[in-house]
């Protein structure tokens, strides 16, 4: 009897938790909303009234500064009234500087300055003038049409101030003089950072849209929103606008007869935080509402789903054969109709089988008979399968290990090659350093034997290869280079070491690979293709450099990178490079090389050609390469694998390698095209 794959109890338990959760959402969804609009008219509402405090609080300073600028405009038609202006101005605690210019003076007159104030941000009145007061910073001519001007100099950027100046007609000595008056209001007497709440930023704008001042760190990049503050007939308002893909709550409220702008804002993200907050606790509760609910469910499904599993395990003895069971429910619903109705098929069932195993008897005696005869076919039958059979796994062995020596041949290629040049280093380089260090400790252990003033002397005999040196100056500078060879040789020793031994792993997991037998791609993961190829390179360097063979790169400066297996990959290549070399042997006049050229990169593919200068490919053999076992080399230099496998391994990386051109005695060009994969998850080649 086939398994149950989902029970009905599962059904039931599936459908209450489902429609449970969907209320939860539910709520949760109305909440979120009900509250972020709730929340939403909050923060309006405290913006709304801060900036319209701030905006009194304002009105009030520059009714003050315009009252005292009044008073000493009369204190000002007599004469010697700058201590009682001084005074006057000094006393209010939102000013900082005061100075006062005739309209036919070039210069300002300093009457009153905090250096409490100044002196904290790092100025003196000689450069505070020079500095941040500066005749390119006082704009005079729009002071002098308008009467009036209120500004920030762009050298007070990061100062709580702003500049006020205003001009004003004075009688003195029977003629009408102009005075202008210049003013430095401080900001940051307003209690902006007690009252303010700490999601809040608070922003000065003059009439121009100019910042005057600002309690944040951040700068305001999209001044757009200042187009909504022009209607002369609100004063006071709230808007949202958007900067830098987040959305701020803000308000706004005009001071100072519509000459200073005050702006609140606060960033949606965290003026709703409190919200999230609410539906994390939810979240929390609901979890457990949900949890409780799926006990309680479990336990009521039980007794629904009761009677249906003693139906179900009566009809698993059914299937098994005994057809004597009875069912027998106490319930009162469907189940029991079906419970009696089951009882009876099981009888009718029993009857059947009689009647069958009756005639199964019957037949049985005739198939016996017929039963013999095919066993004397199949028995011939068998014996061709077992021959064919053995034929099919010396053929399958024989490819297994062809391909595998022809995997493990390029590696072990690089080994040996790799071994004979440290050998011939050895031997051609480092053998002179030995043979001098050992004429050295000789003559040293000779003029040694003589006595140690002996010894001293010749060293301090003038050597014959350089007069200007002693021989000991001469040994120790023999003995350092010989040192630097050594340690130089060392150095290389370790590179060739590591080398050799990334070399054998790759021998190693081509073995294992061969041992799979179905293995035809390995991990696919994302690397830089010039990473391989620099790679492919460097294990067939020494393989080229003993055939004086030229090996020229194009290199790329966009980063590619390829989705493929690094071993798979770097075996393809080096078949390439390999096969390469081996056609360029033969070429003995012209200078021989092979070349990597990109020829193509569109947006989802890389295409690259390796080109040598050869002997070539004959026409009849170009359409064979990439058959298995086809190779026109002896059988000491390739088993036609090579190219096979190359084409395999590129065409599982959804790639493809390819006899691009190739001409007798002139070269050939073979082209692989891969798809470009995407940078993340990349792994360093």
């Amino acid at each position: 009897m086939e398994k149950v794959g989902f029970s009905i109890r599962y059904k039931f338990l599936l459908l209450i938790s489902g429609l449970l959760l969907a209320s939860v959402v539910a709520y949760l969804g109305l909440a979120n909303h009900v509250f972020s609009e709730d929340k939403t008219e909050l923060v309006f509402d405290y913006n709304r009234s801060f900036v319209a405090n701030l905006s009194s609080e304002l009105d009030k300073v520059f009714e003050s500064i315009e009252d005292k600028i009044r008073l000493s405009s009369i204190l000002l038609e007599k004469e010697g009234q700058d201590n009682l202006i001084e005074r006057l101005f000094e006393q209010d605690k939102n000013l900082a500087y005061l100075a006062i210019k005739p309209q036919r003076t070039q210069r300002f007159k300093k009457i009153m300055w905090k250096d409490d104030f100044f002196e904290s941000y790092g100025y003196n009145a000689k450069n505070f003038q020079e500095e941040l007061l500066s005749d390119s910073e006082i704009p005079l001519q729009t002071i002098k049409e308008k009467g009036y001007h209120l500004w920030k100099p762009k050298e007070w950027s990061q100062l709580p101030m702003a500049a006020f100046a205003t001009t004003k007609n004075i009688s003195k000595g029977g003629r009408v003089q102009s005075y202008m008056f210049l003013v430095i209001v401080r900001f940051d007497q307003l209690g902006i950072q007690e009252n303010q709440n700490r999601l809040s930023e608070v922003f000065l704008f003059n009439q121009k849209g100019e910042l005057l001042f600002s309690d944040s760190q951040q700068e305001i990049e999209n001044l757009s929103f200042l187009e909504k503050t022009k209607n002369e007939y609100v004063k006071t308002s709230v808007f949202q606008y958007t900067e830098s893909d987040q959305r701020y709550l803000a308000a706004f409220s005009k001071s100072f007869a519509n000459k200073l702008l005050v702006v609140s804002r606060v960033s949606t993200e965290k003026a709703l935080a409190v919200v999230w907050q609410f539906v994390y606790r939810s979240i929390l509760f609901a979890s457990i509402f949900l949890t409780l609910a799926f006990i309680v469910a479990i336990l009521f499904s039980r007794s629904l789903t009761k009677p249906i599993d003693k139906l179900l395990a009566a009809m698993k003895k059914v299937a098994s054969g005994d057809l004597s069971i009875s069912i027998k429910l106490h319930t009162k619903d469907e189940i029991r109709v079906l419970a009696e109705n089951f009882n009876t098929m099981i009888c009718d069932l029993k009857s059947s089988r009689d009647e069958l195993e009756s005639i199964n008897r019957e037949l049985e005696n005739k198939v016996k008979e017929r039963t013999k005869q095919l066993e004397e076919q199949n028995l011939a039958v068998k014996k061709a399968q077992e021959a064919l059979l053995r034929t099919s796994r010396l053929a399958a062995a024989g490819e297994i290990a062809g391909r595998a020596a022809h995997e493990v041949l390029n590696p072990l290629t690089s080994i040996l090659t790799r071994i004979q040049k440290v050998d011939k280093r050895l031997e051609h380089k480092k053998k002179e350093d030995l043979i001098l260090l050992d004429e050295i400790t000789t003559a040293w252990k000779k003029d040694l034997e003589s006595g140690k003033e002996h010894l001293w002397n010749e060293w301090n005999q003038k050597s014959t290869l350089n007069p200007d040196k002693s021989l000991l100056e001469e040994d120790v500078e023999n003995i350092s280079q010989i040192y630097e060879g050594l340690n130089l040789e060392f150095q290389e020793m370790k590179q060739d070491l590591g080398f050799l031994l990334g070399e054998g792993h790759r021998i190693n997991r081509i073995v294992q690979s061969m041992r799979s037998l179905n293995r035809t791609s390995g991990d696919h993961q994302i690397y830089p293709l010039m990473g391989l190829i620099d790679e492919s390179y460097k294990i067939m360097a020494d393989a080229m450099d003993e055939a004086s063979i030229k090996f020229i790169f194009e290199d790329q400066r966009d980063e590619i990178n390829i989705k493929v297996d690094k071993d798979e990959f770097v075996q393809a290549l080096t078949n390439l490079f390999r096969n390469s070399i081996q056609a360029l042997r033969p070429v003995v006049d012209e200078t021989r090389f092979i070349q990597l050229s990109f020829i193509n990169q569109e947006e989802d593919w890389v295409q690259f050609q390796i080109i040598d200068n050869g002997i070539g490919i004959a026409l009849e053999n170009q359409q064979k390469l990439f058959e298995s076992q086809f190779s026109t080399k002896a059988a000491s230099e390739g088993t036609g694998l090579g190219l096979s496998i190359s084409r395999r391994f590129i065409r599982s990386f959804n790639g493809d390698l390819f006899l691009k051109s190739s001409e007798p005695g002139k070269g050939s060009v073979f082209q692989i095209d891969l798809p470009i994969a995407t940078k993340q998850g990349r792994v360093s080649a």
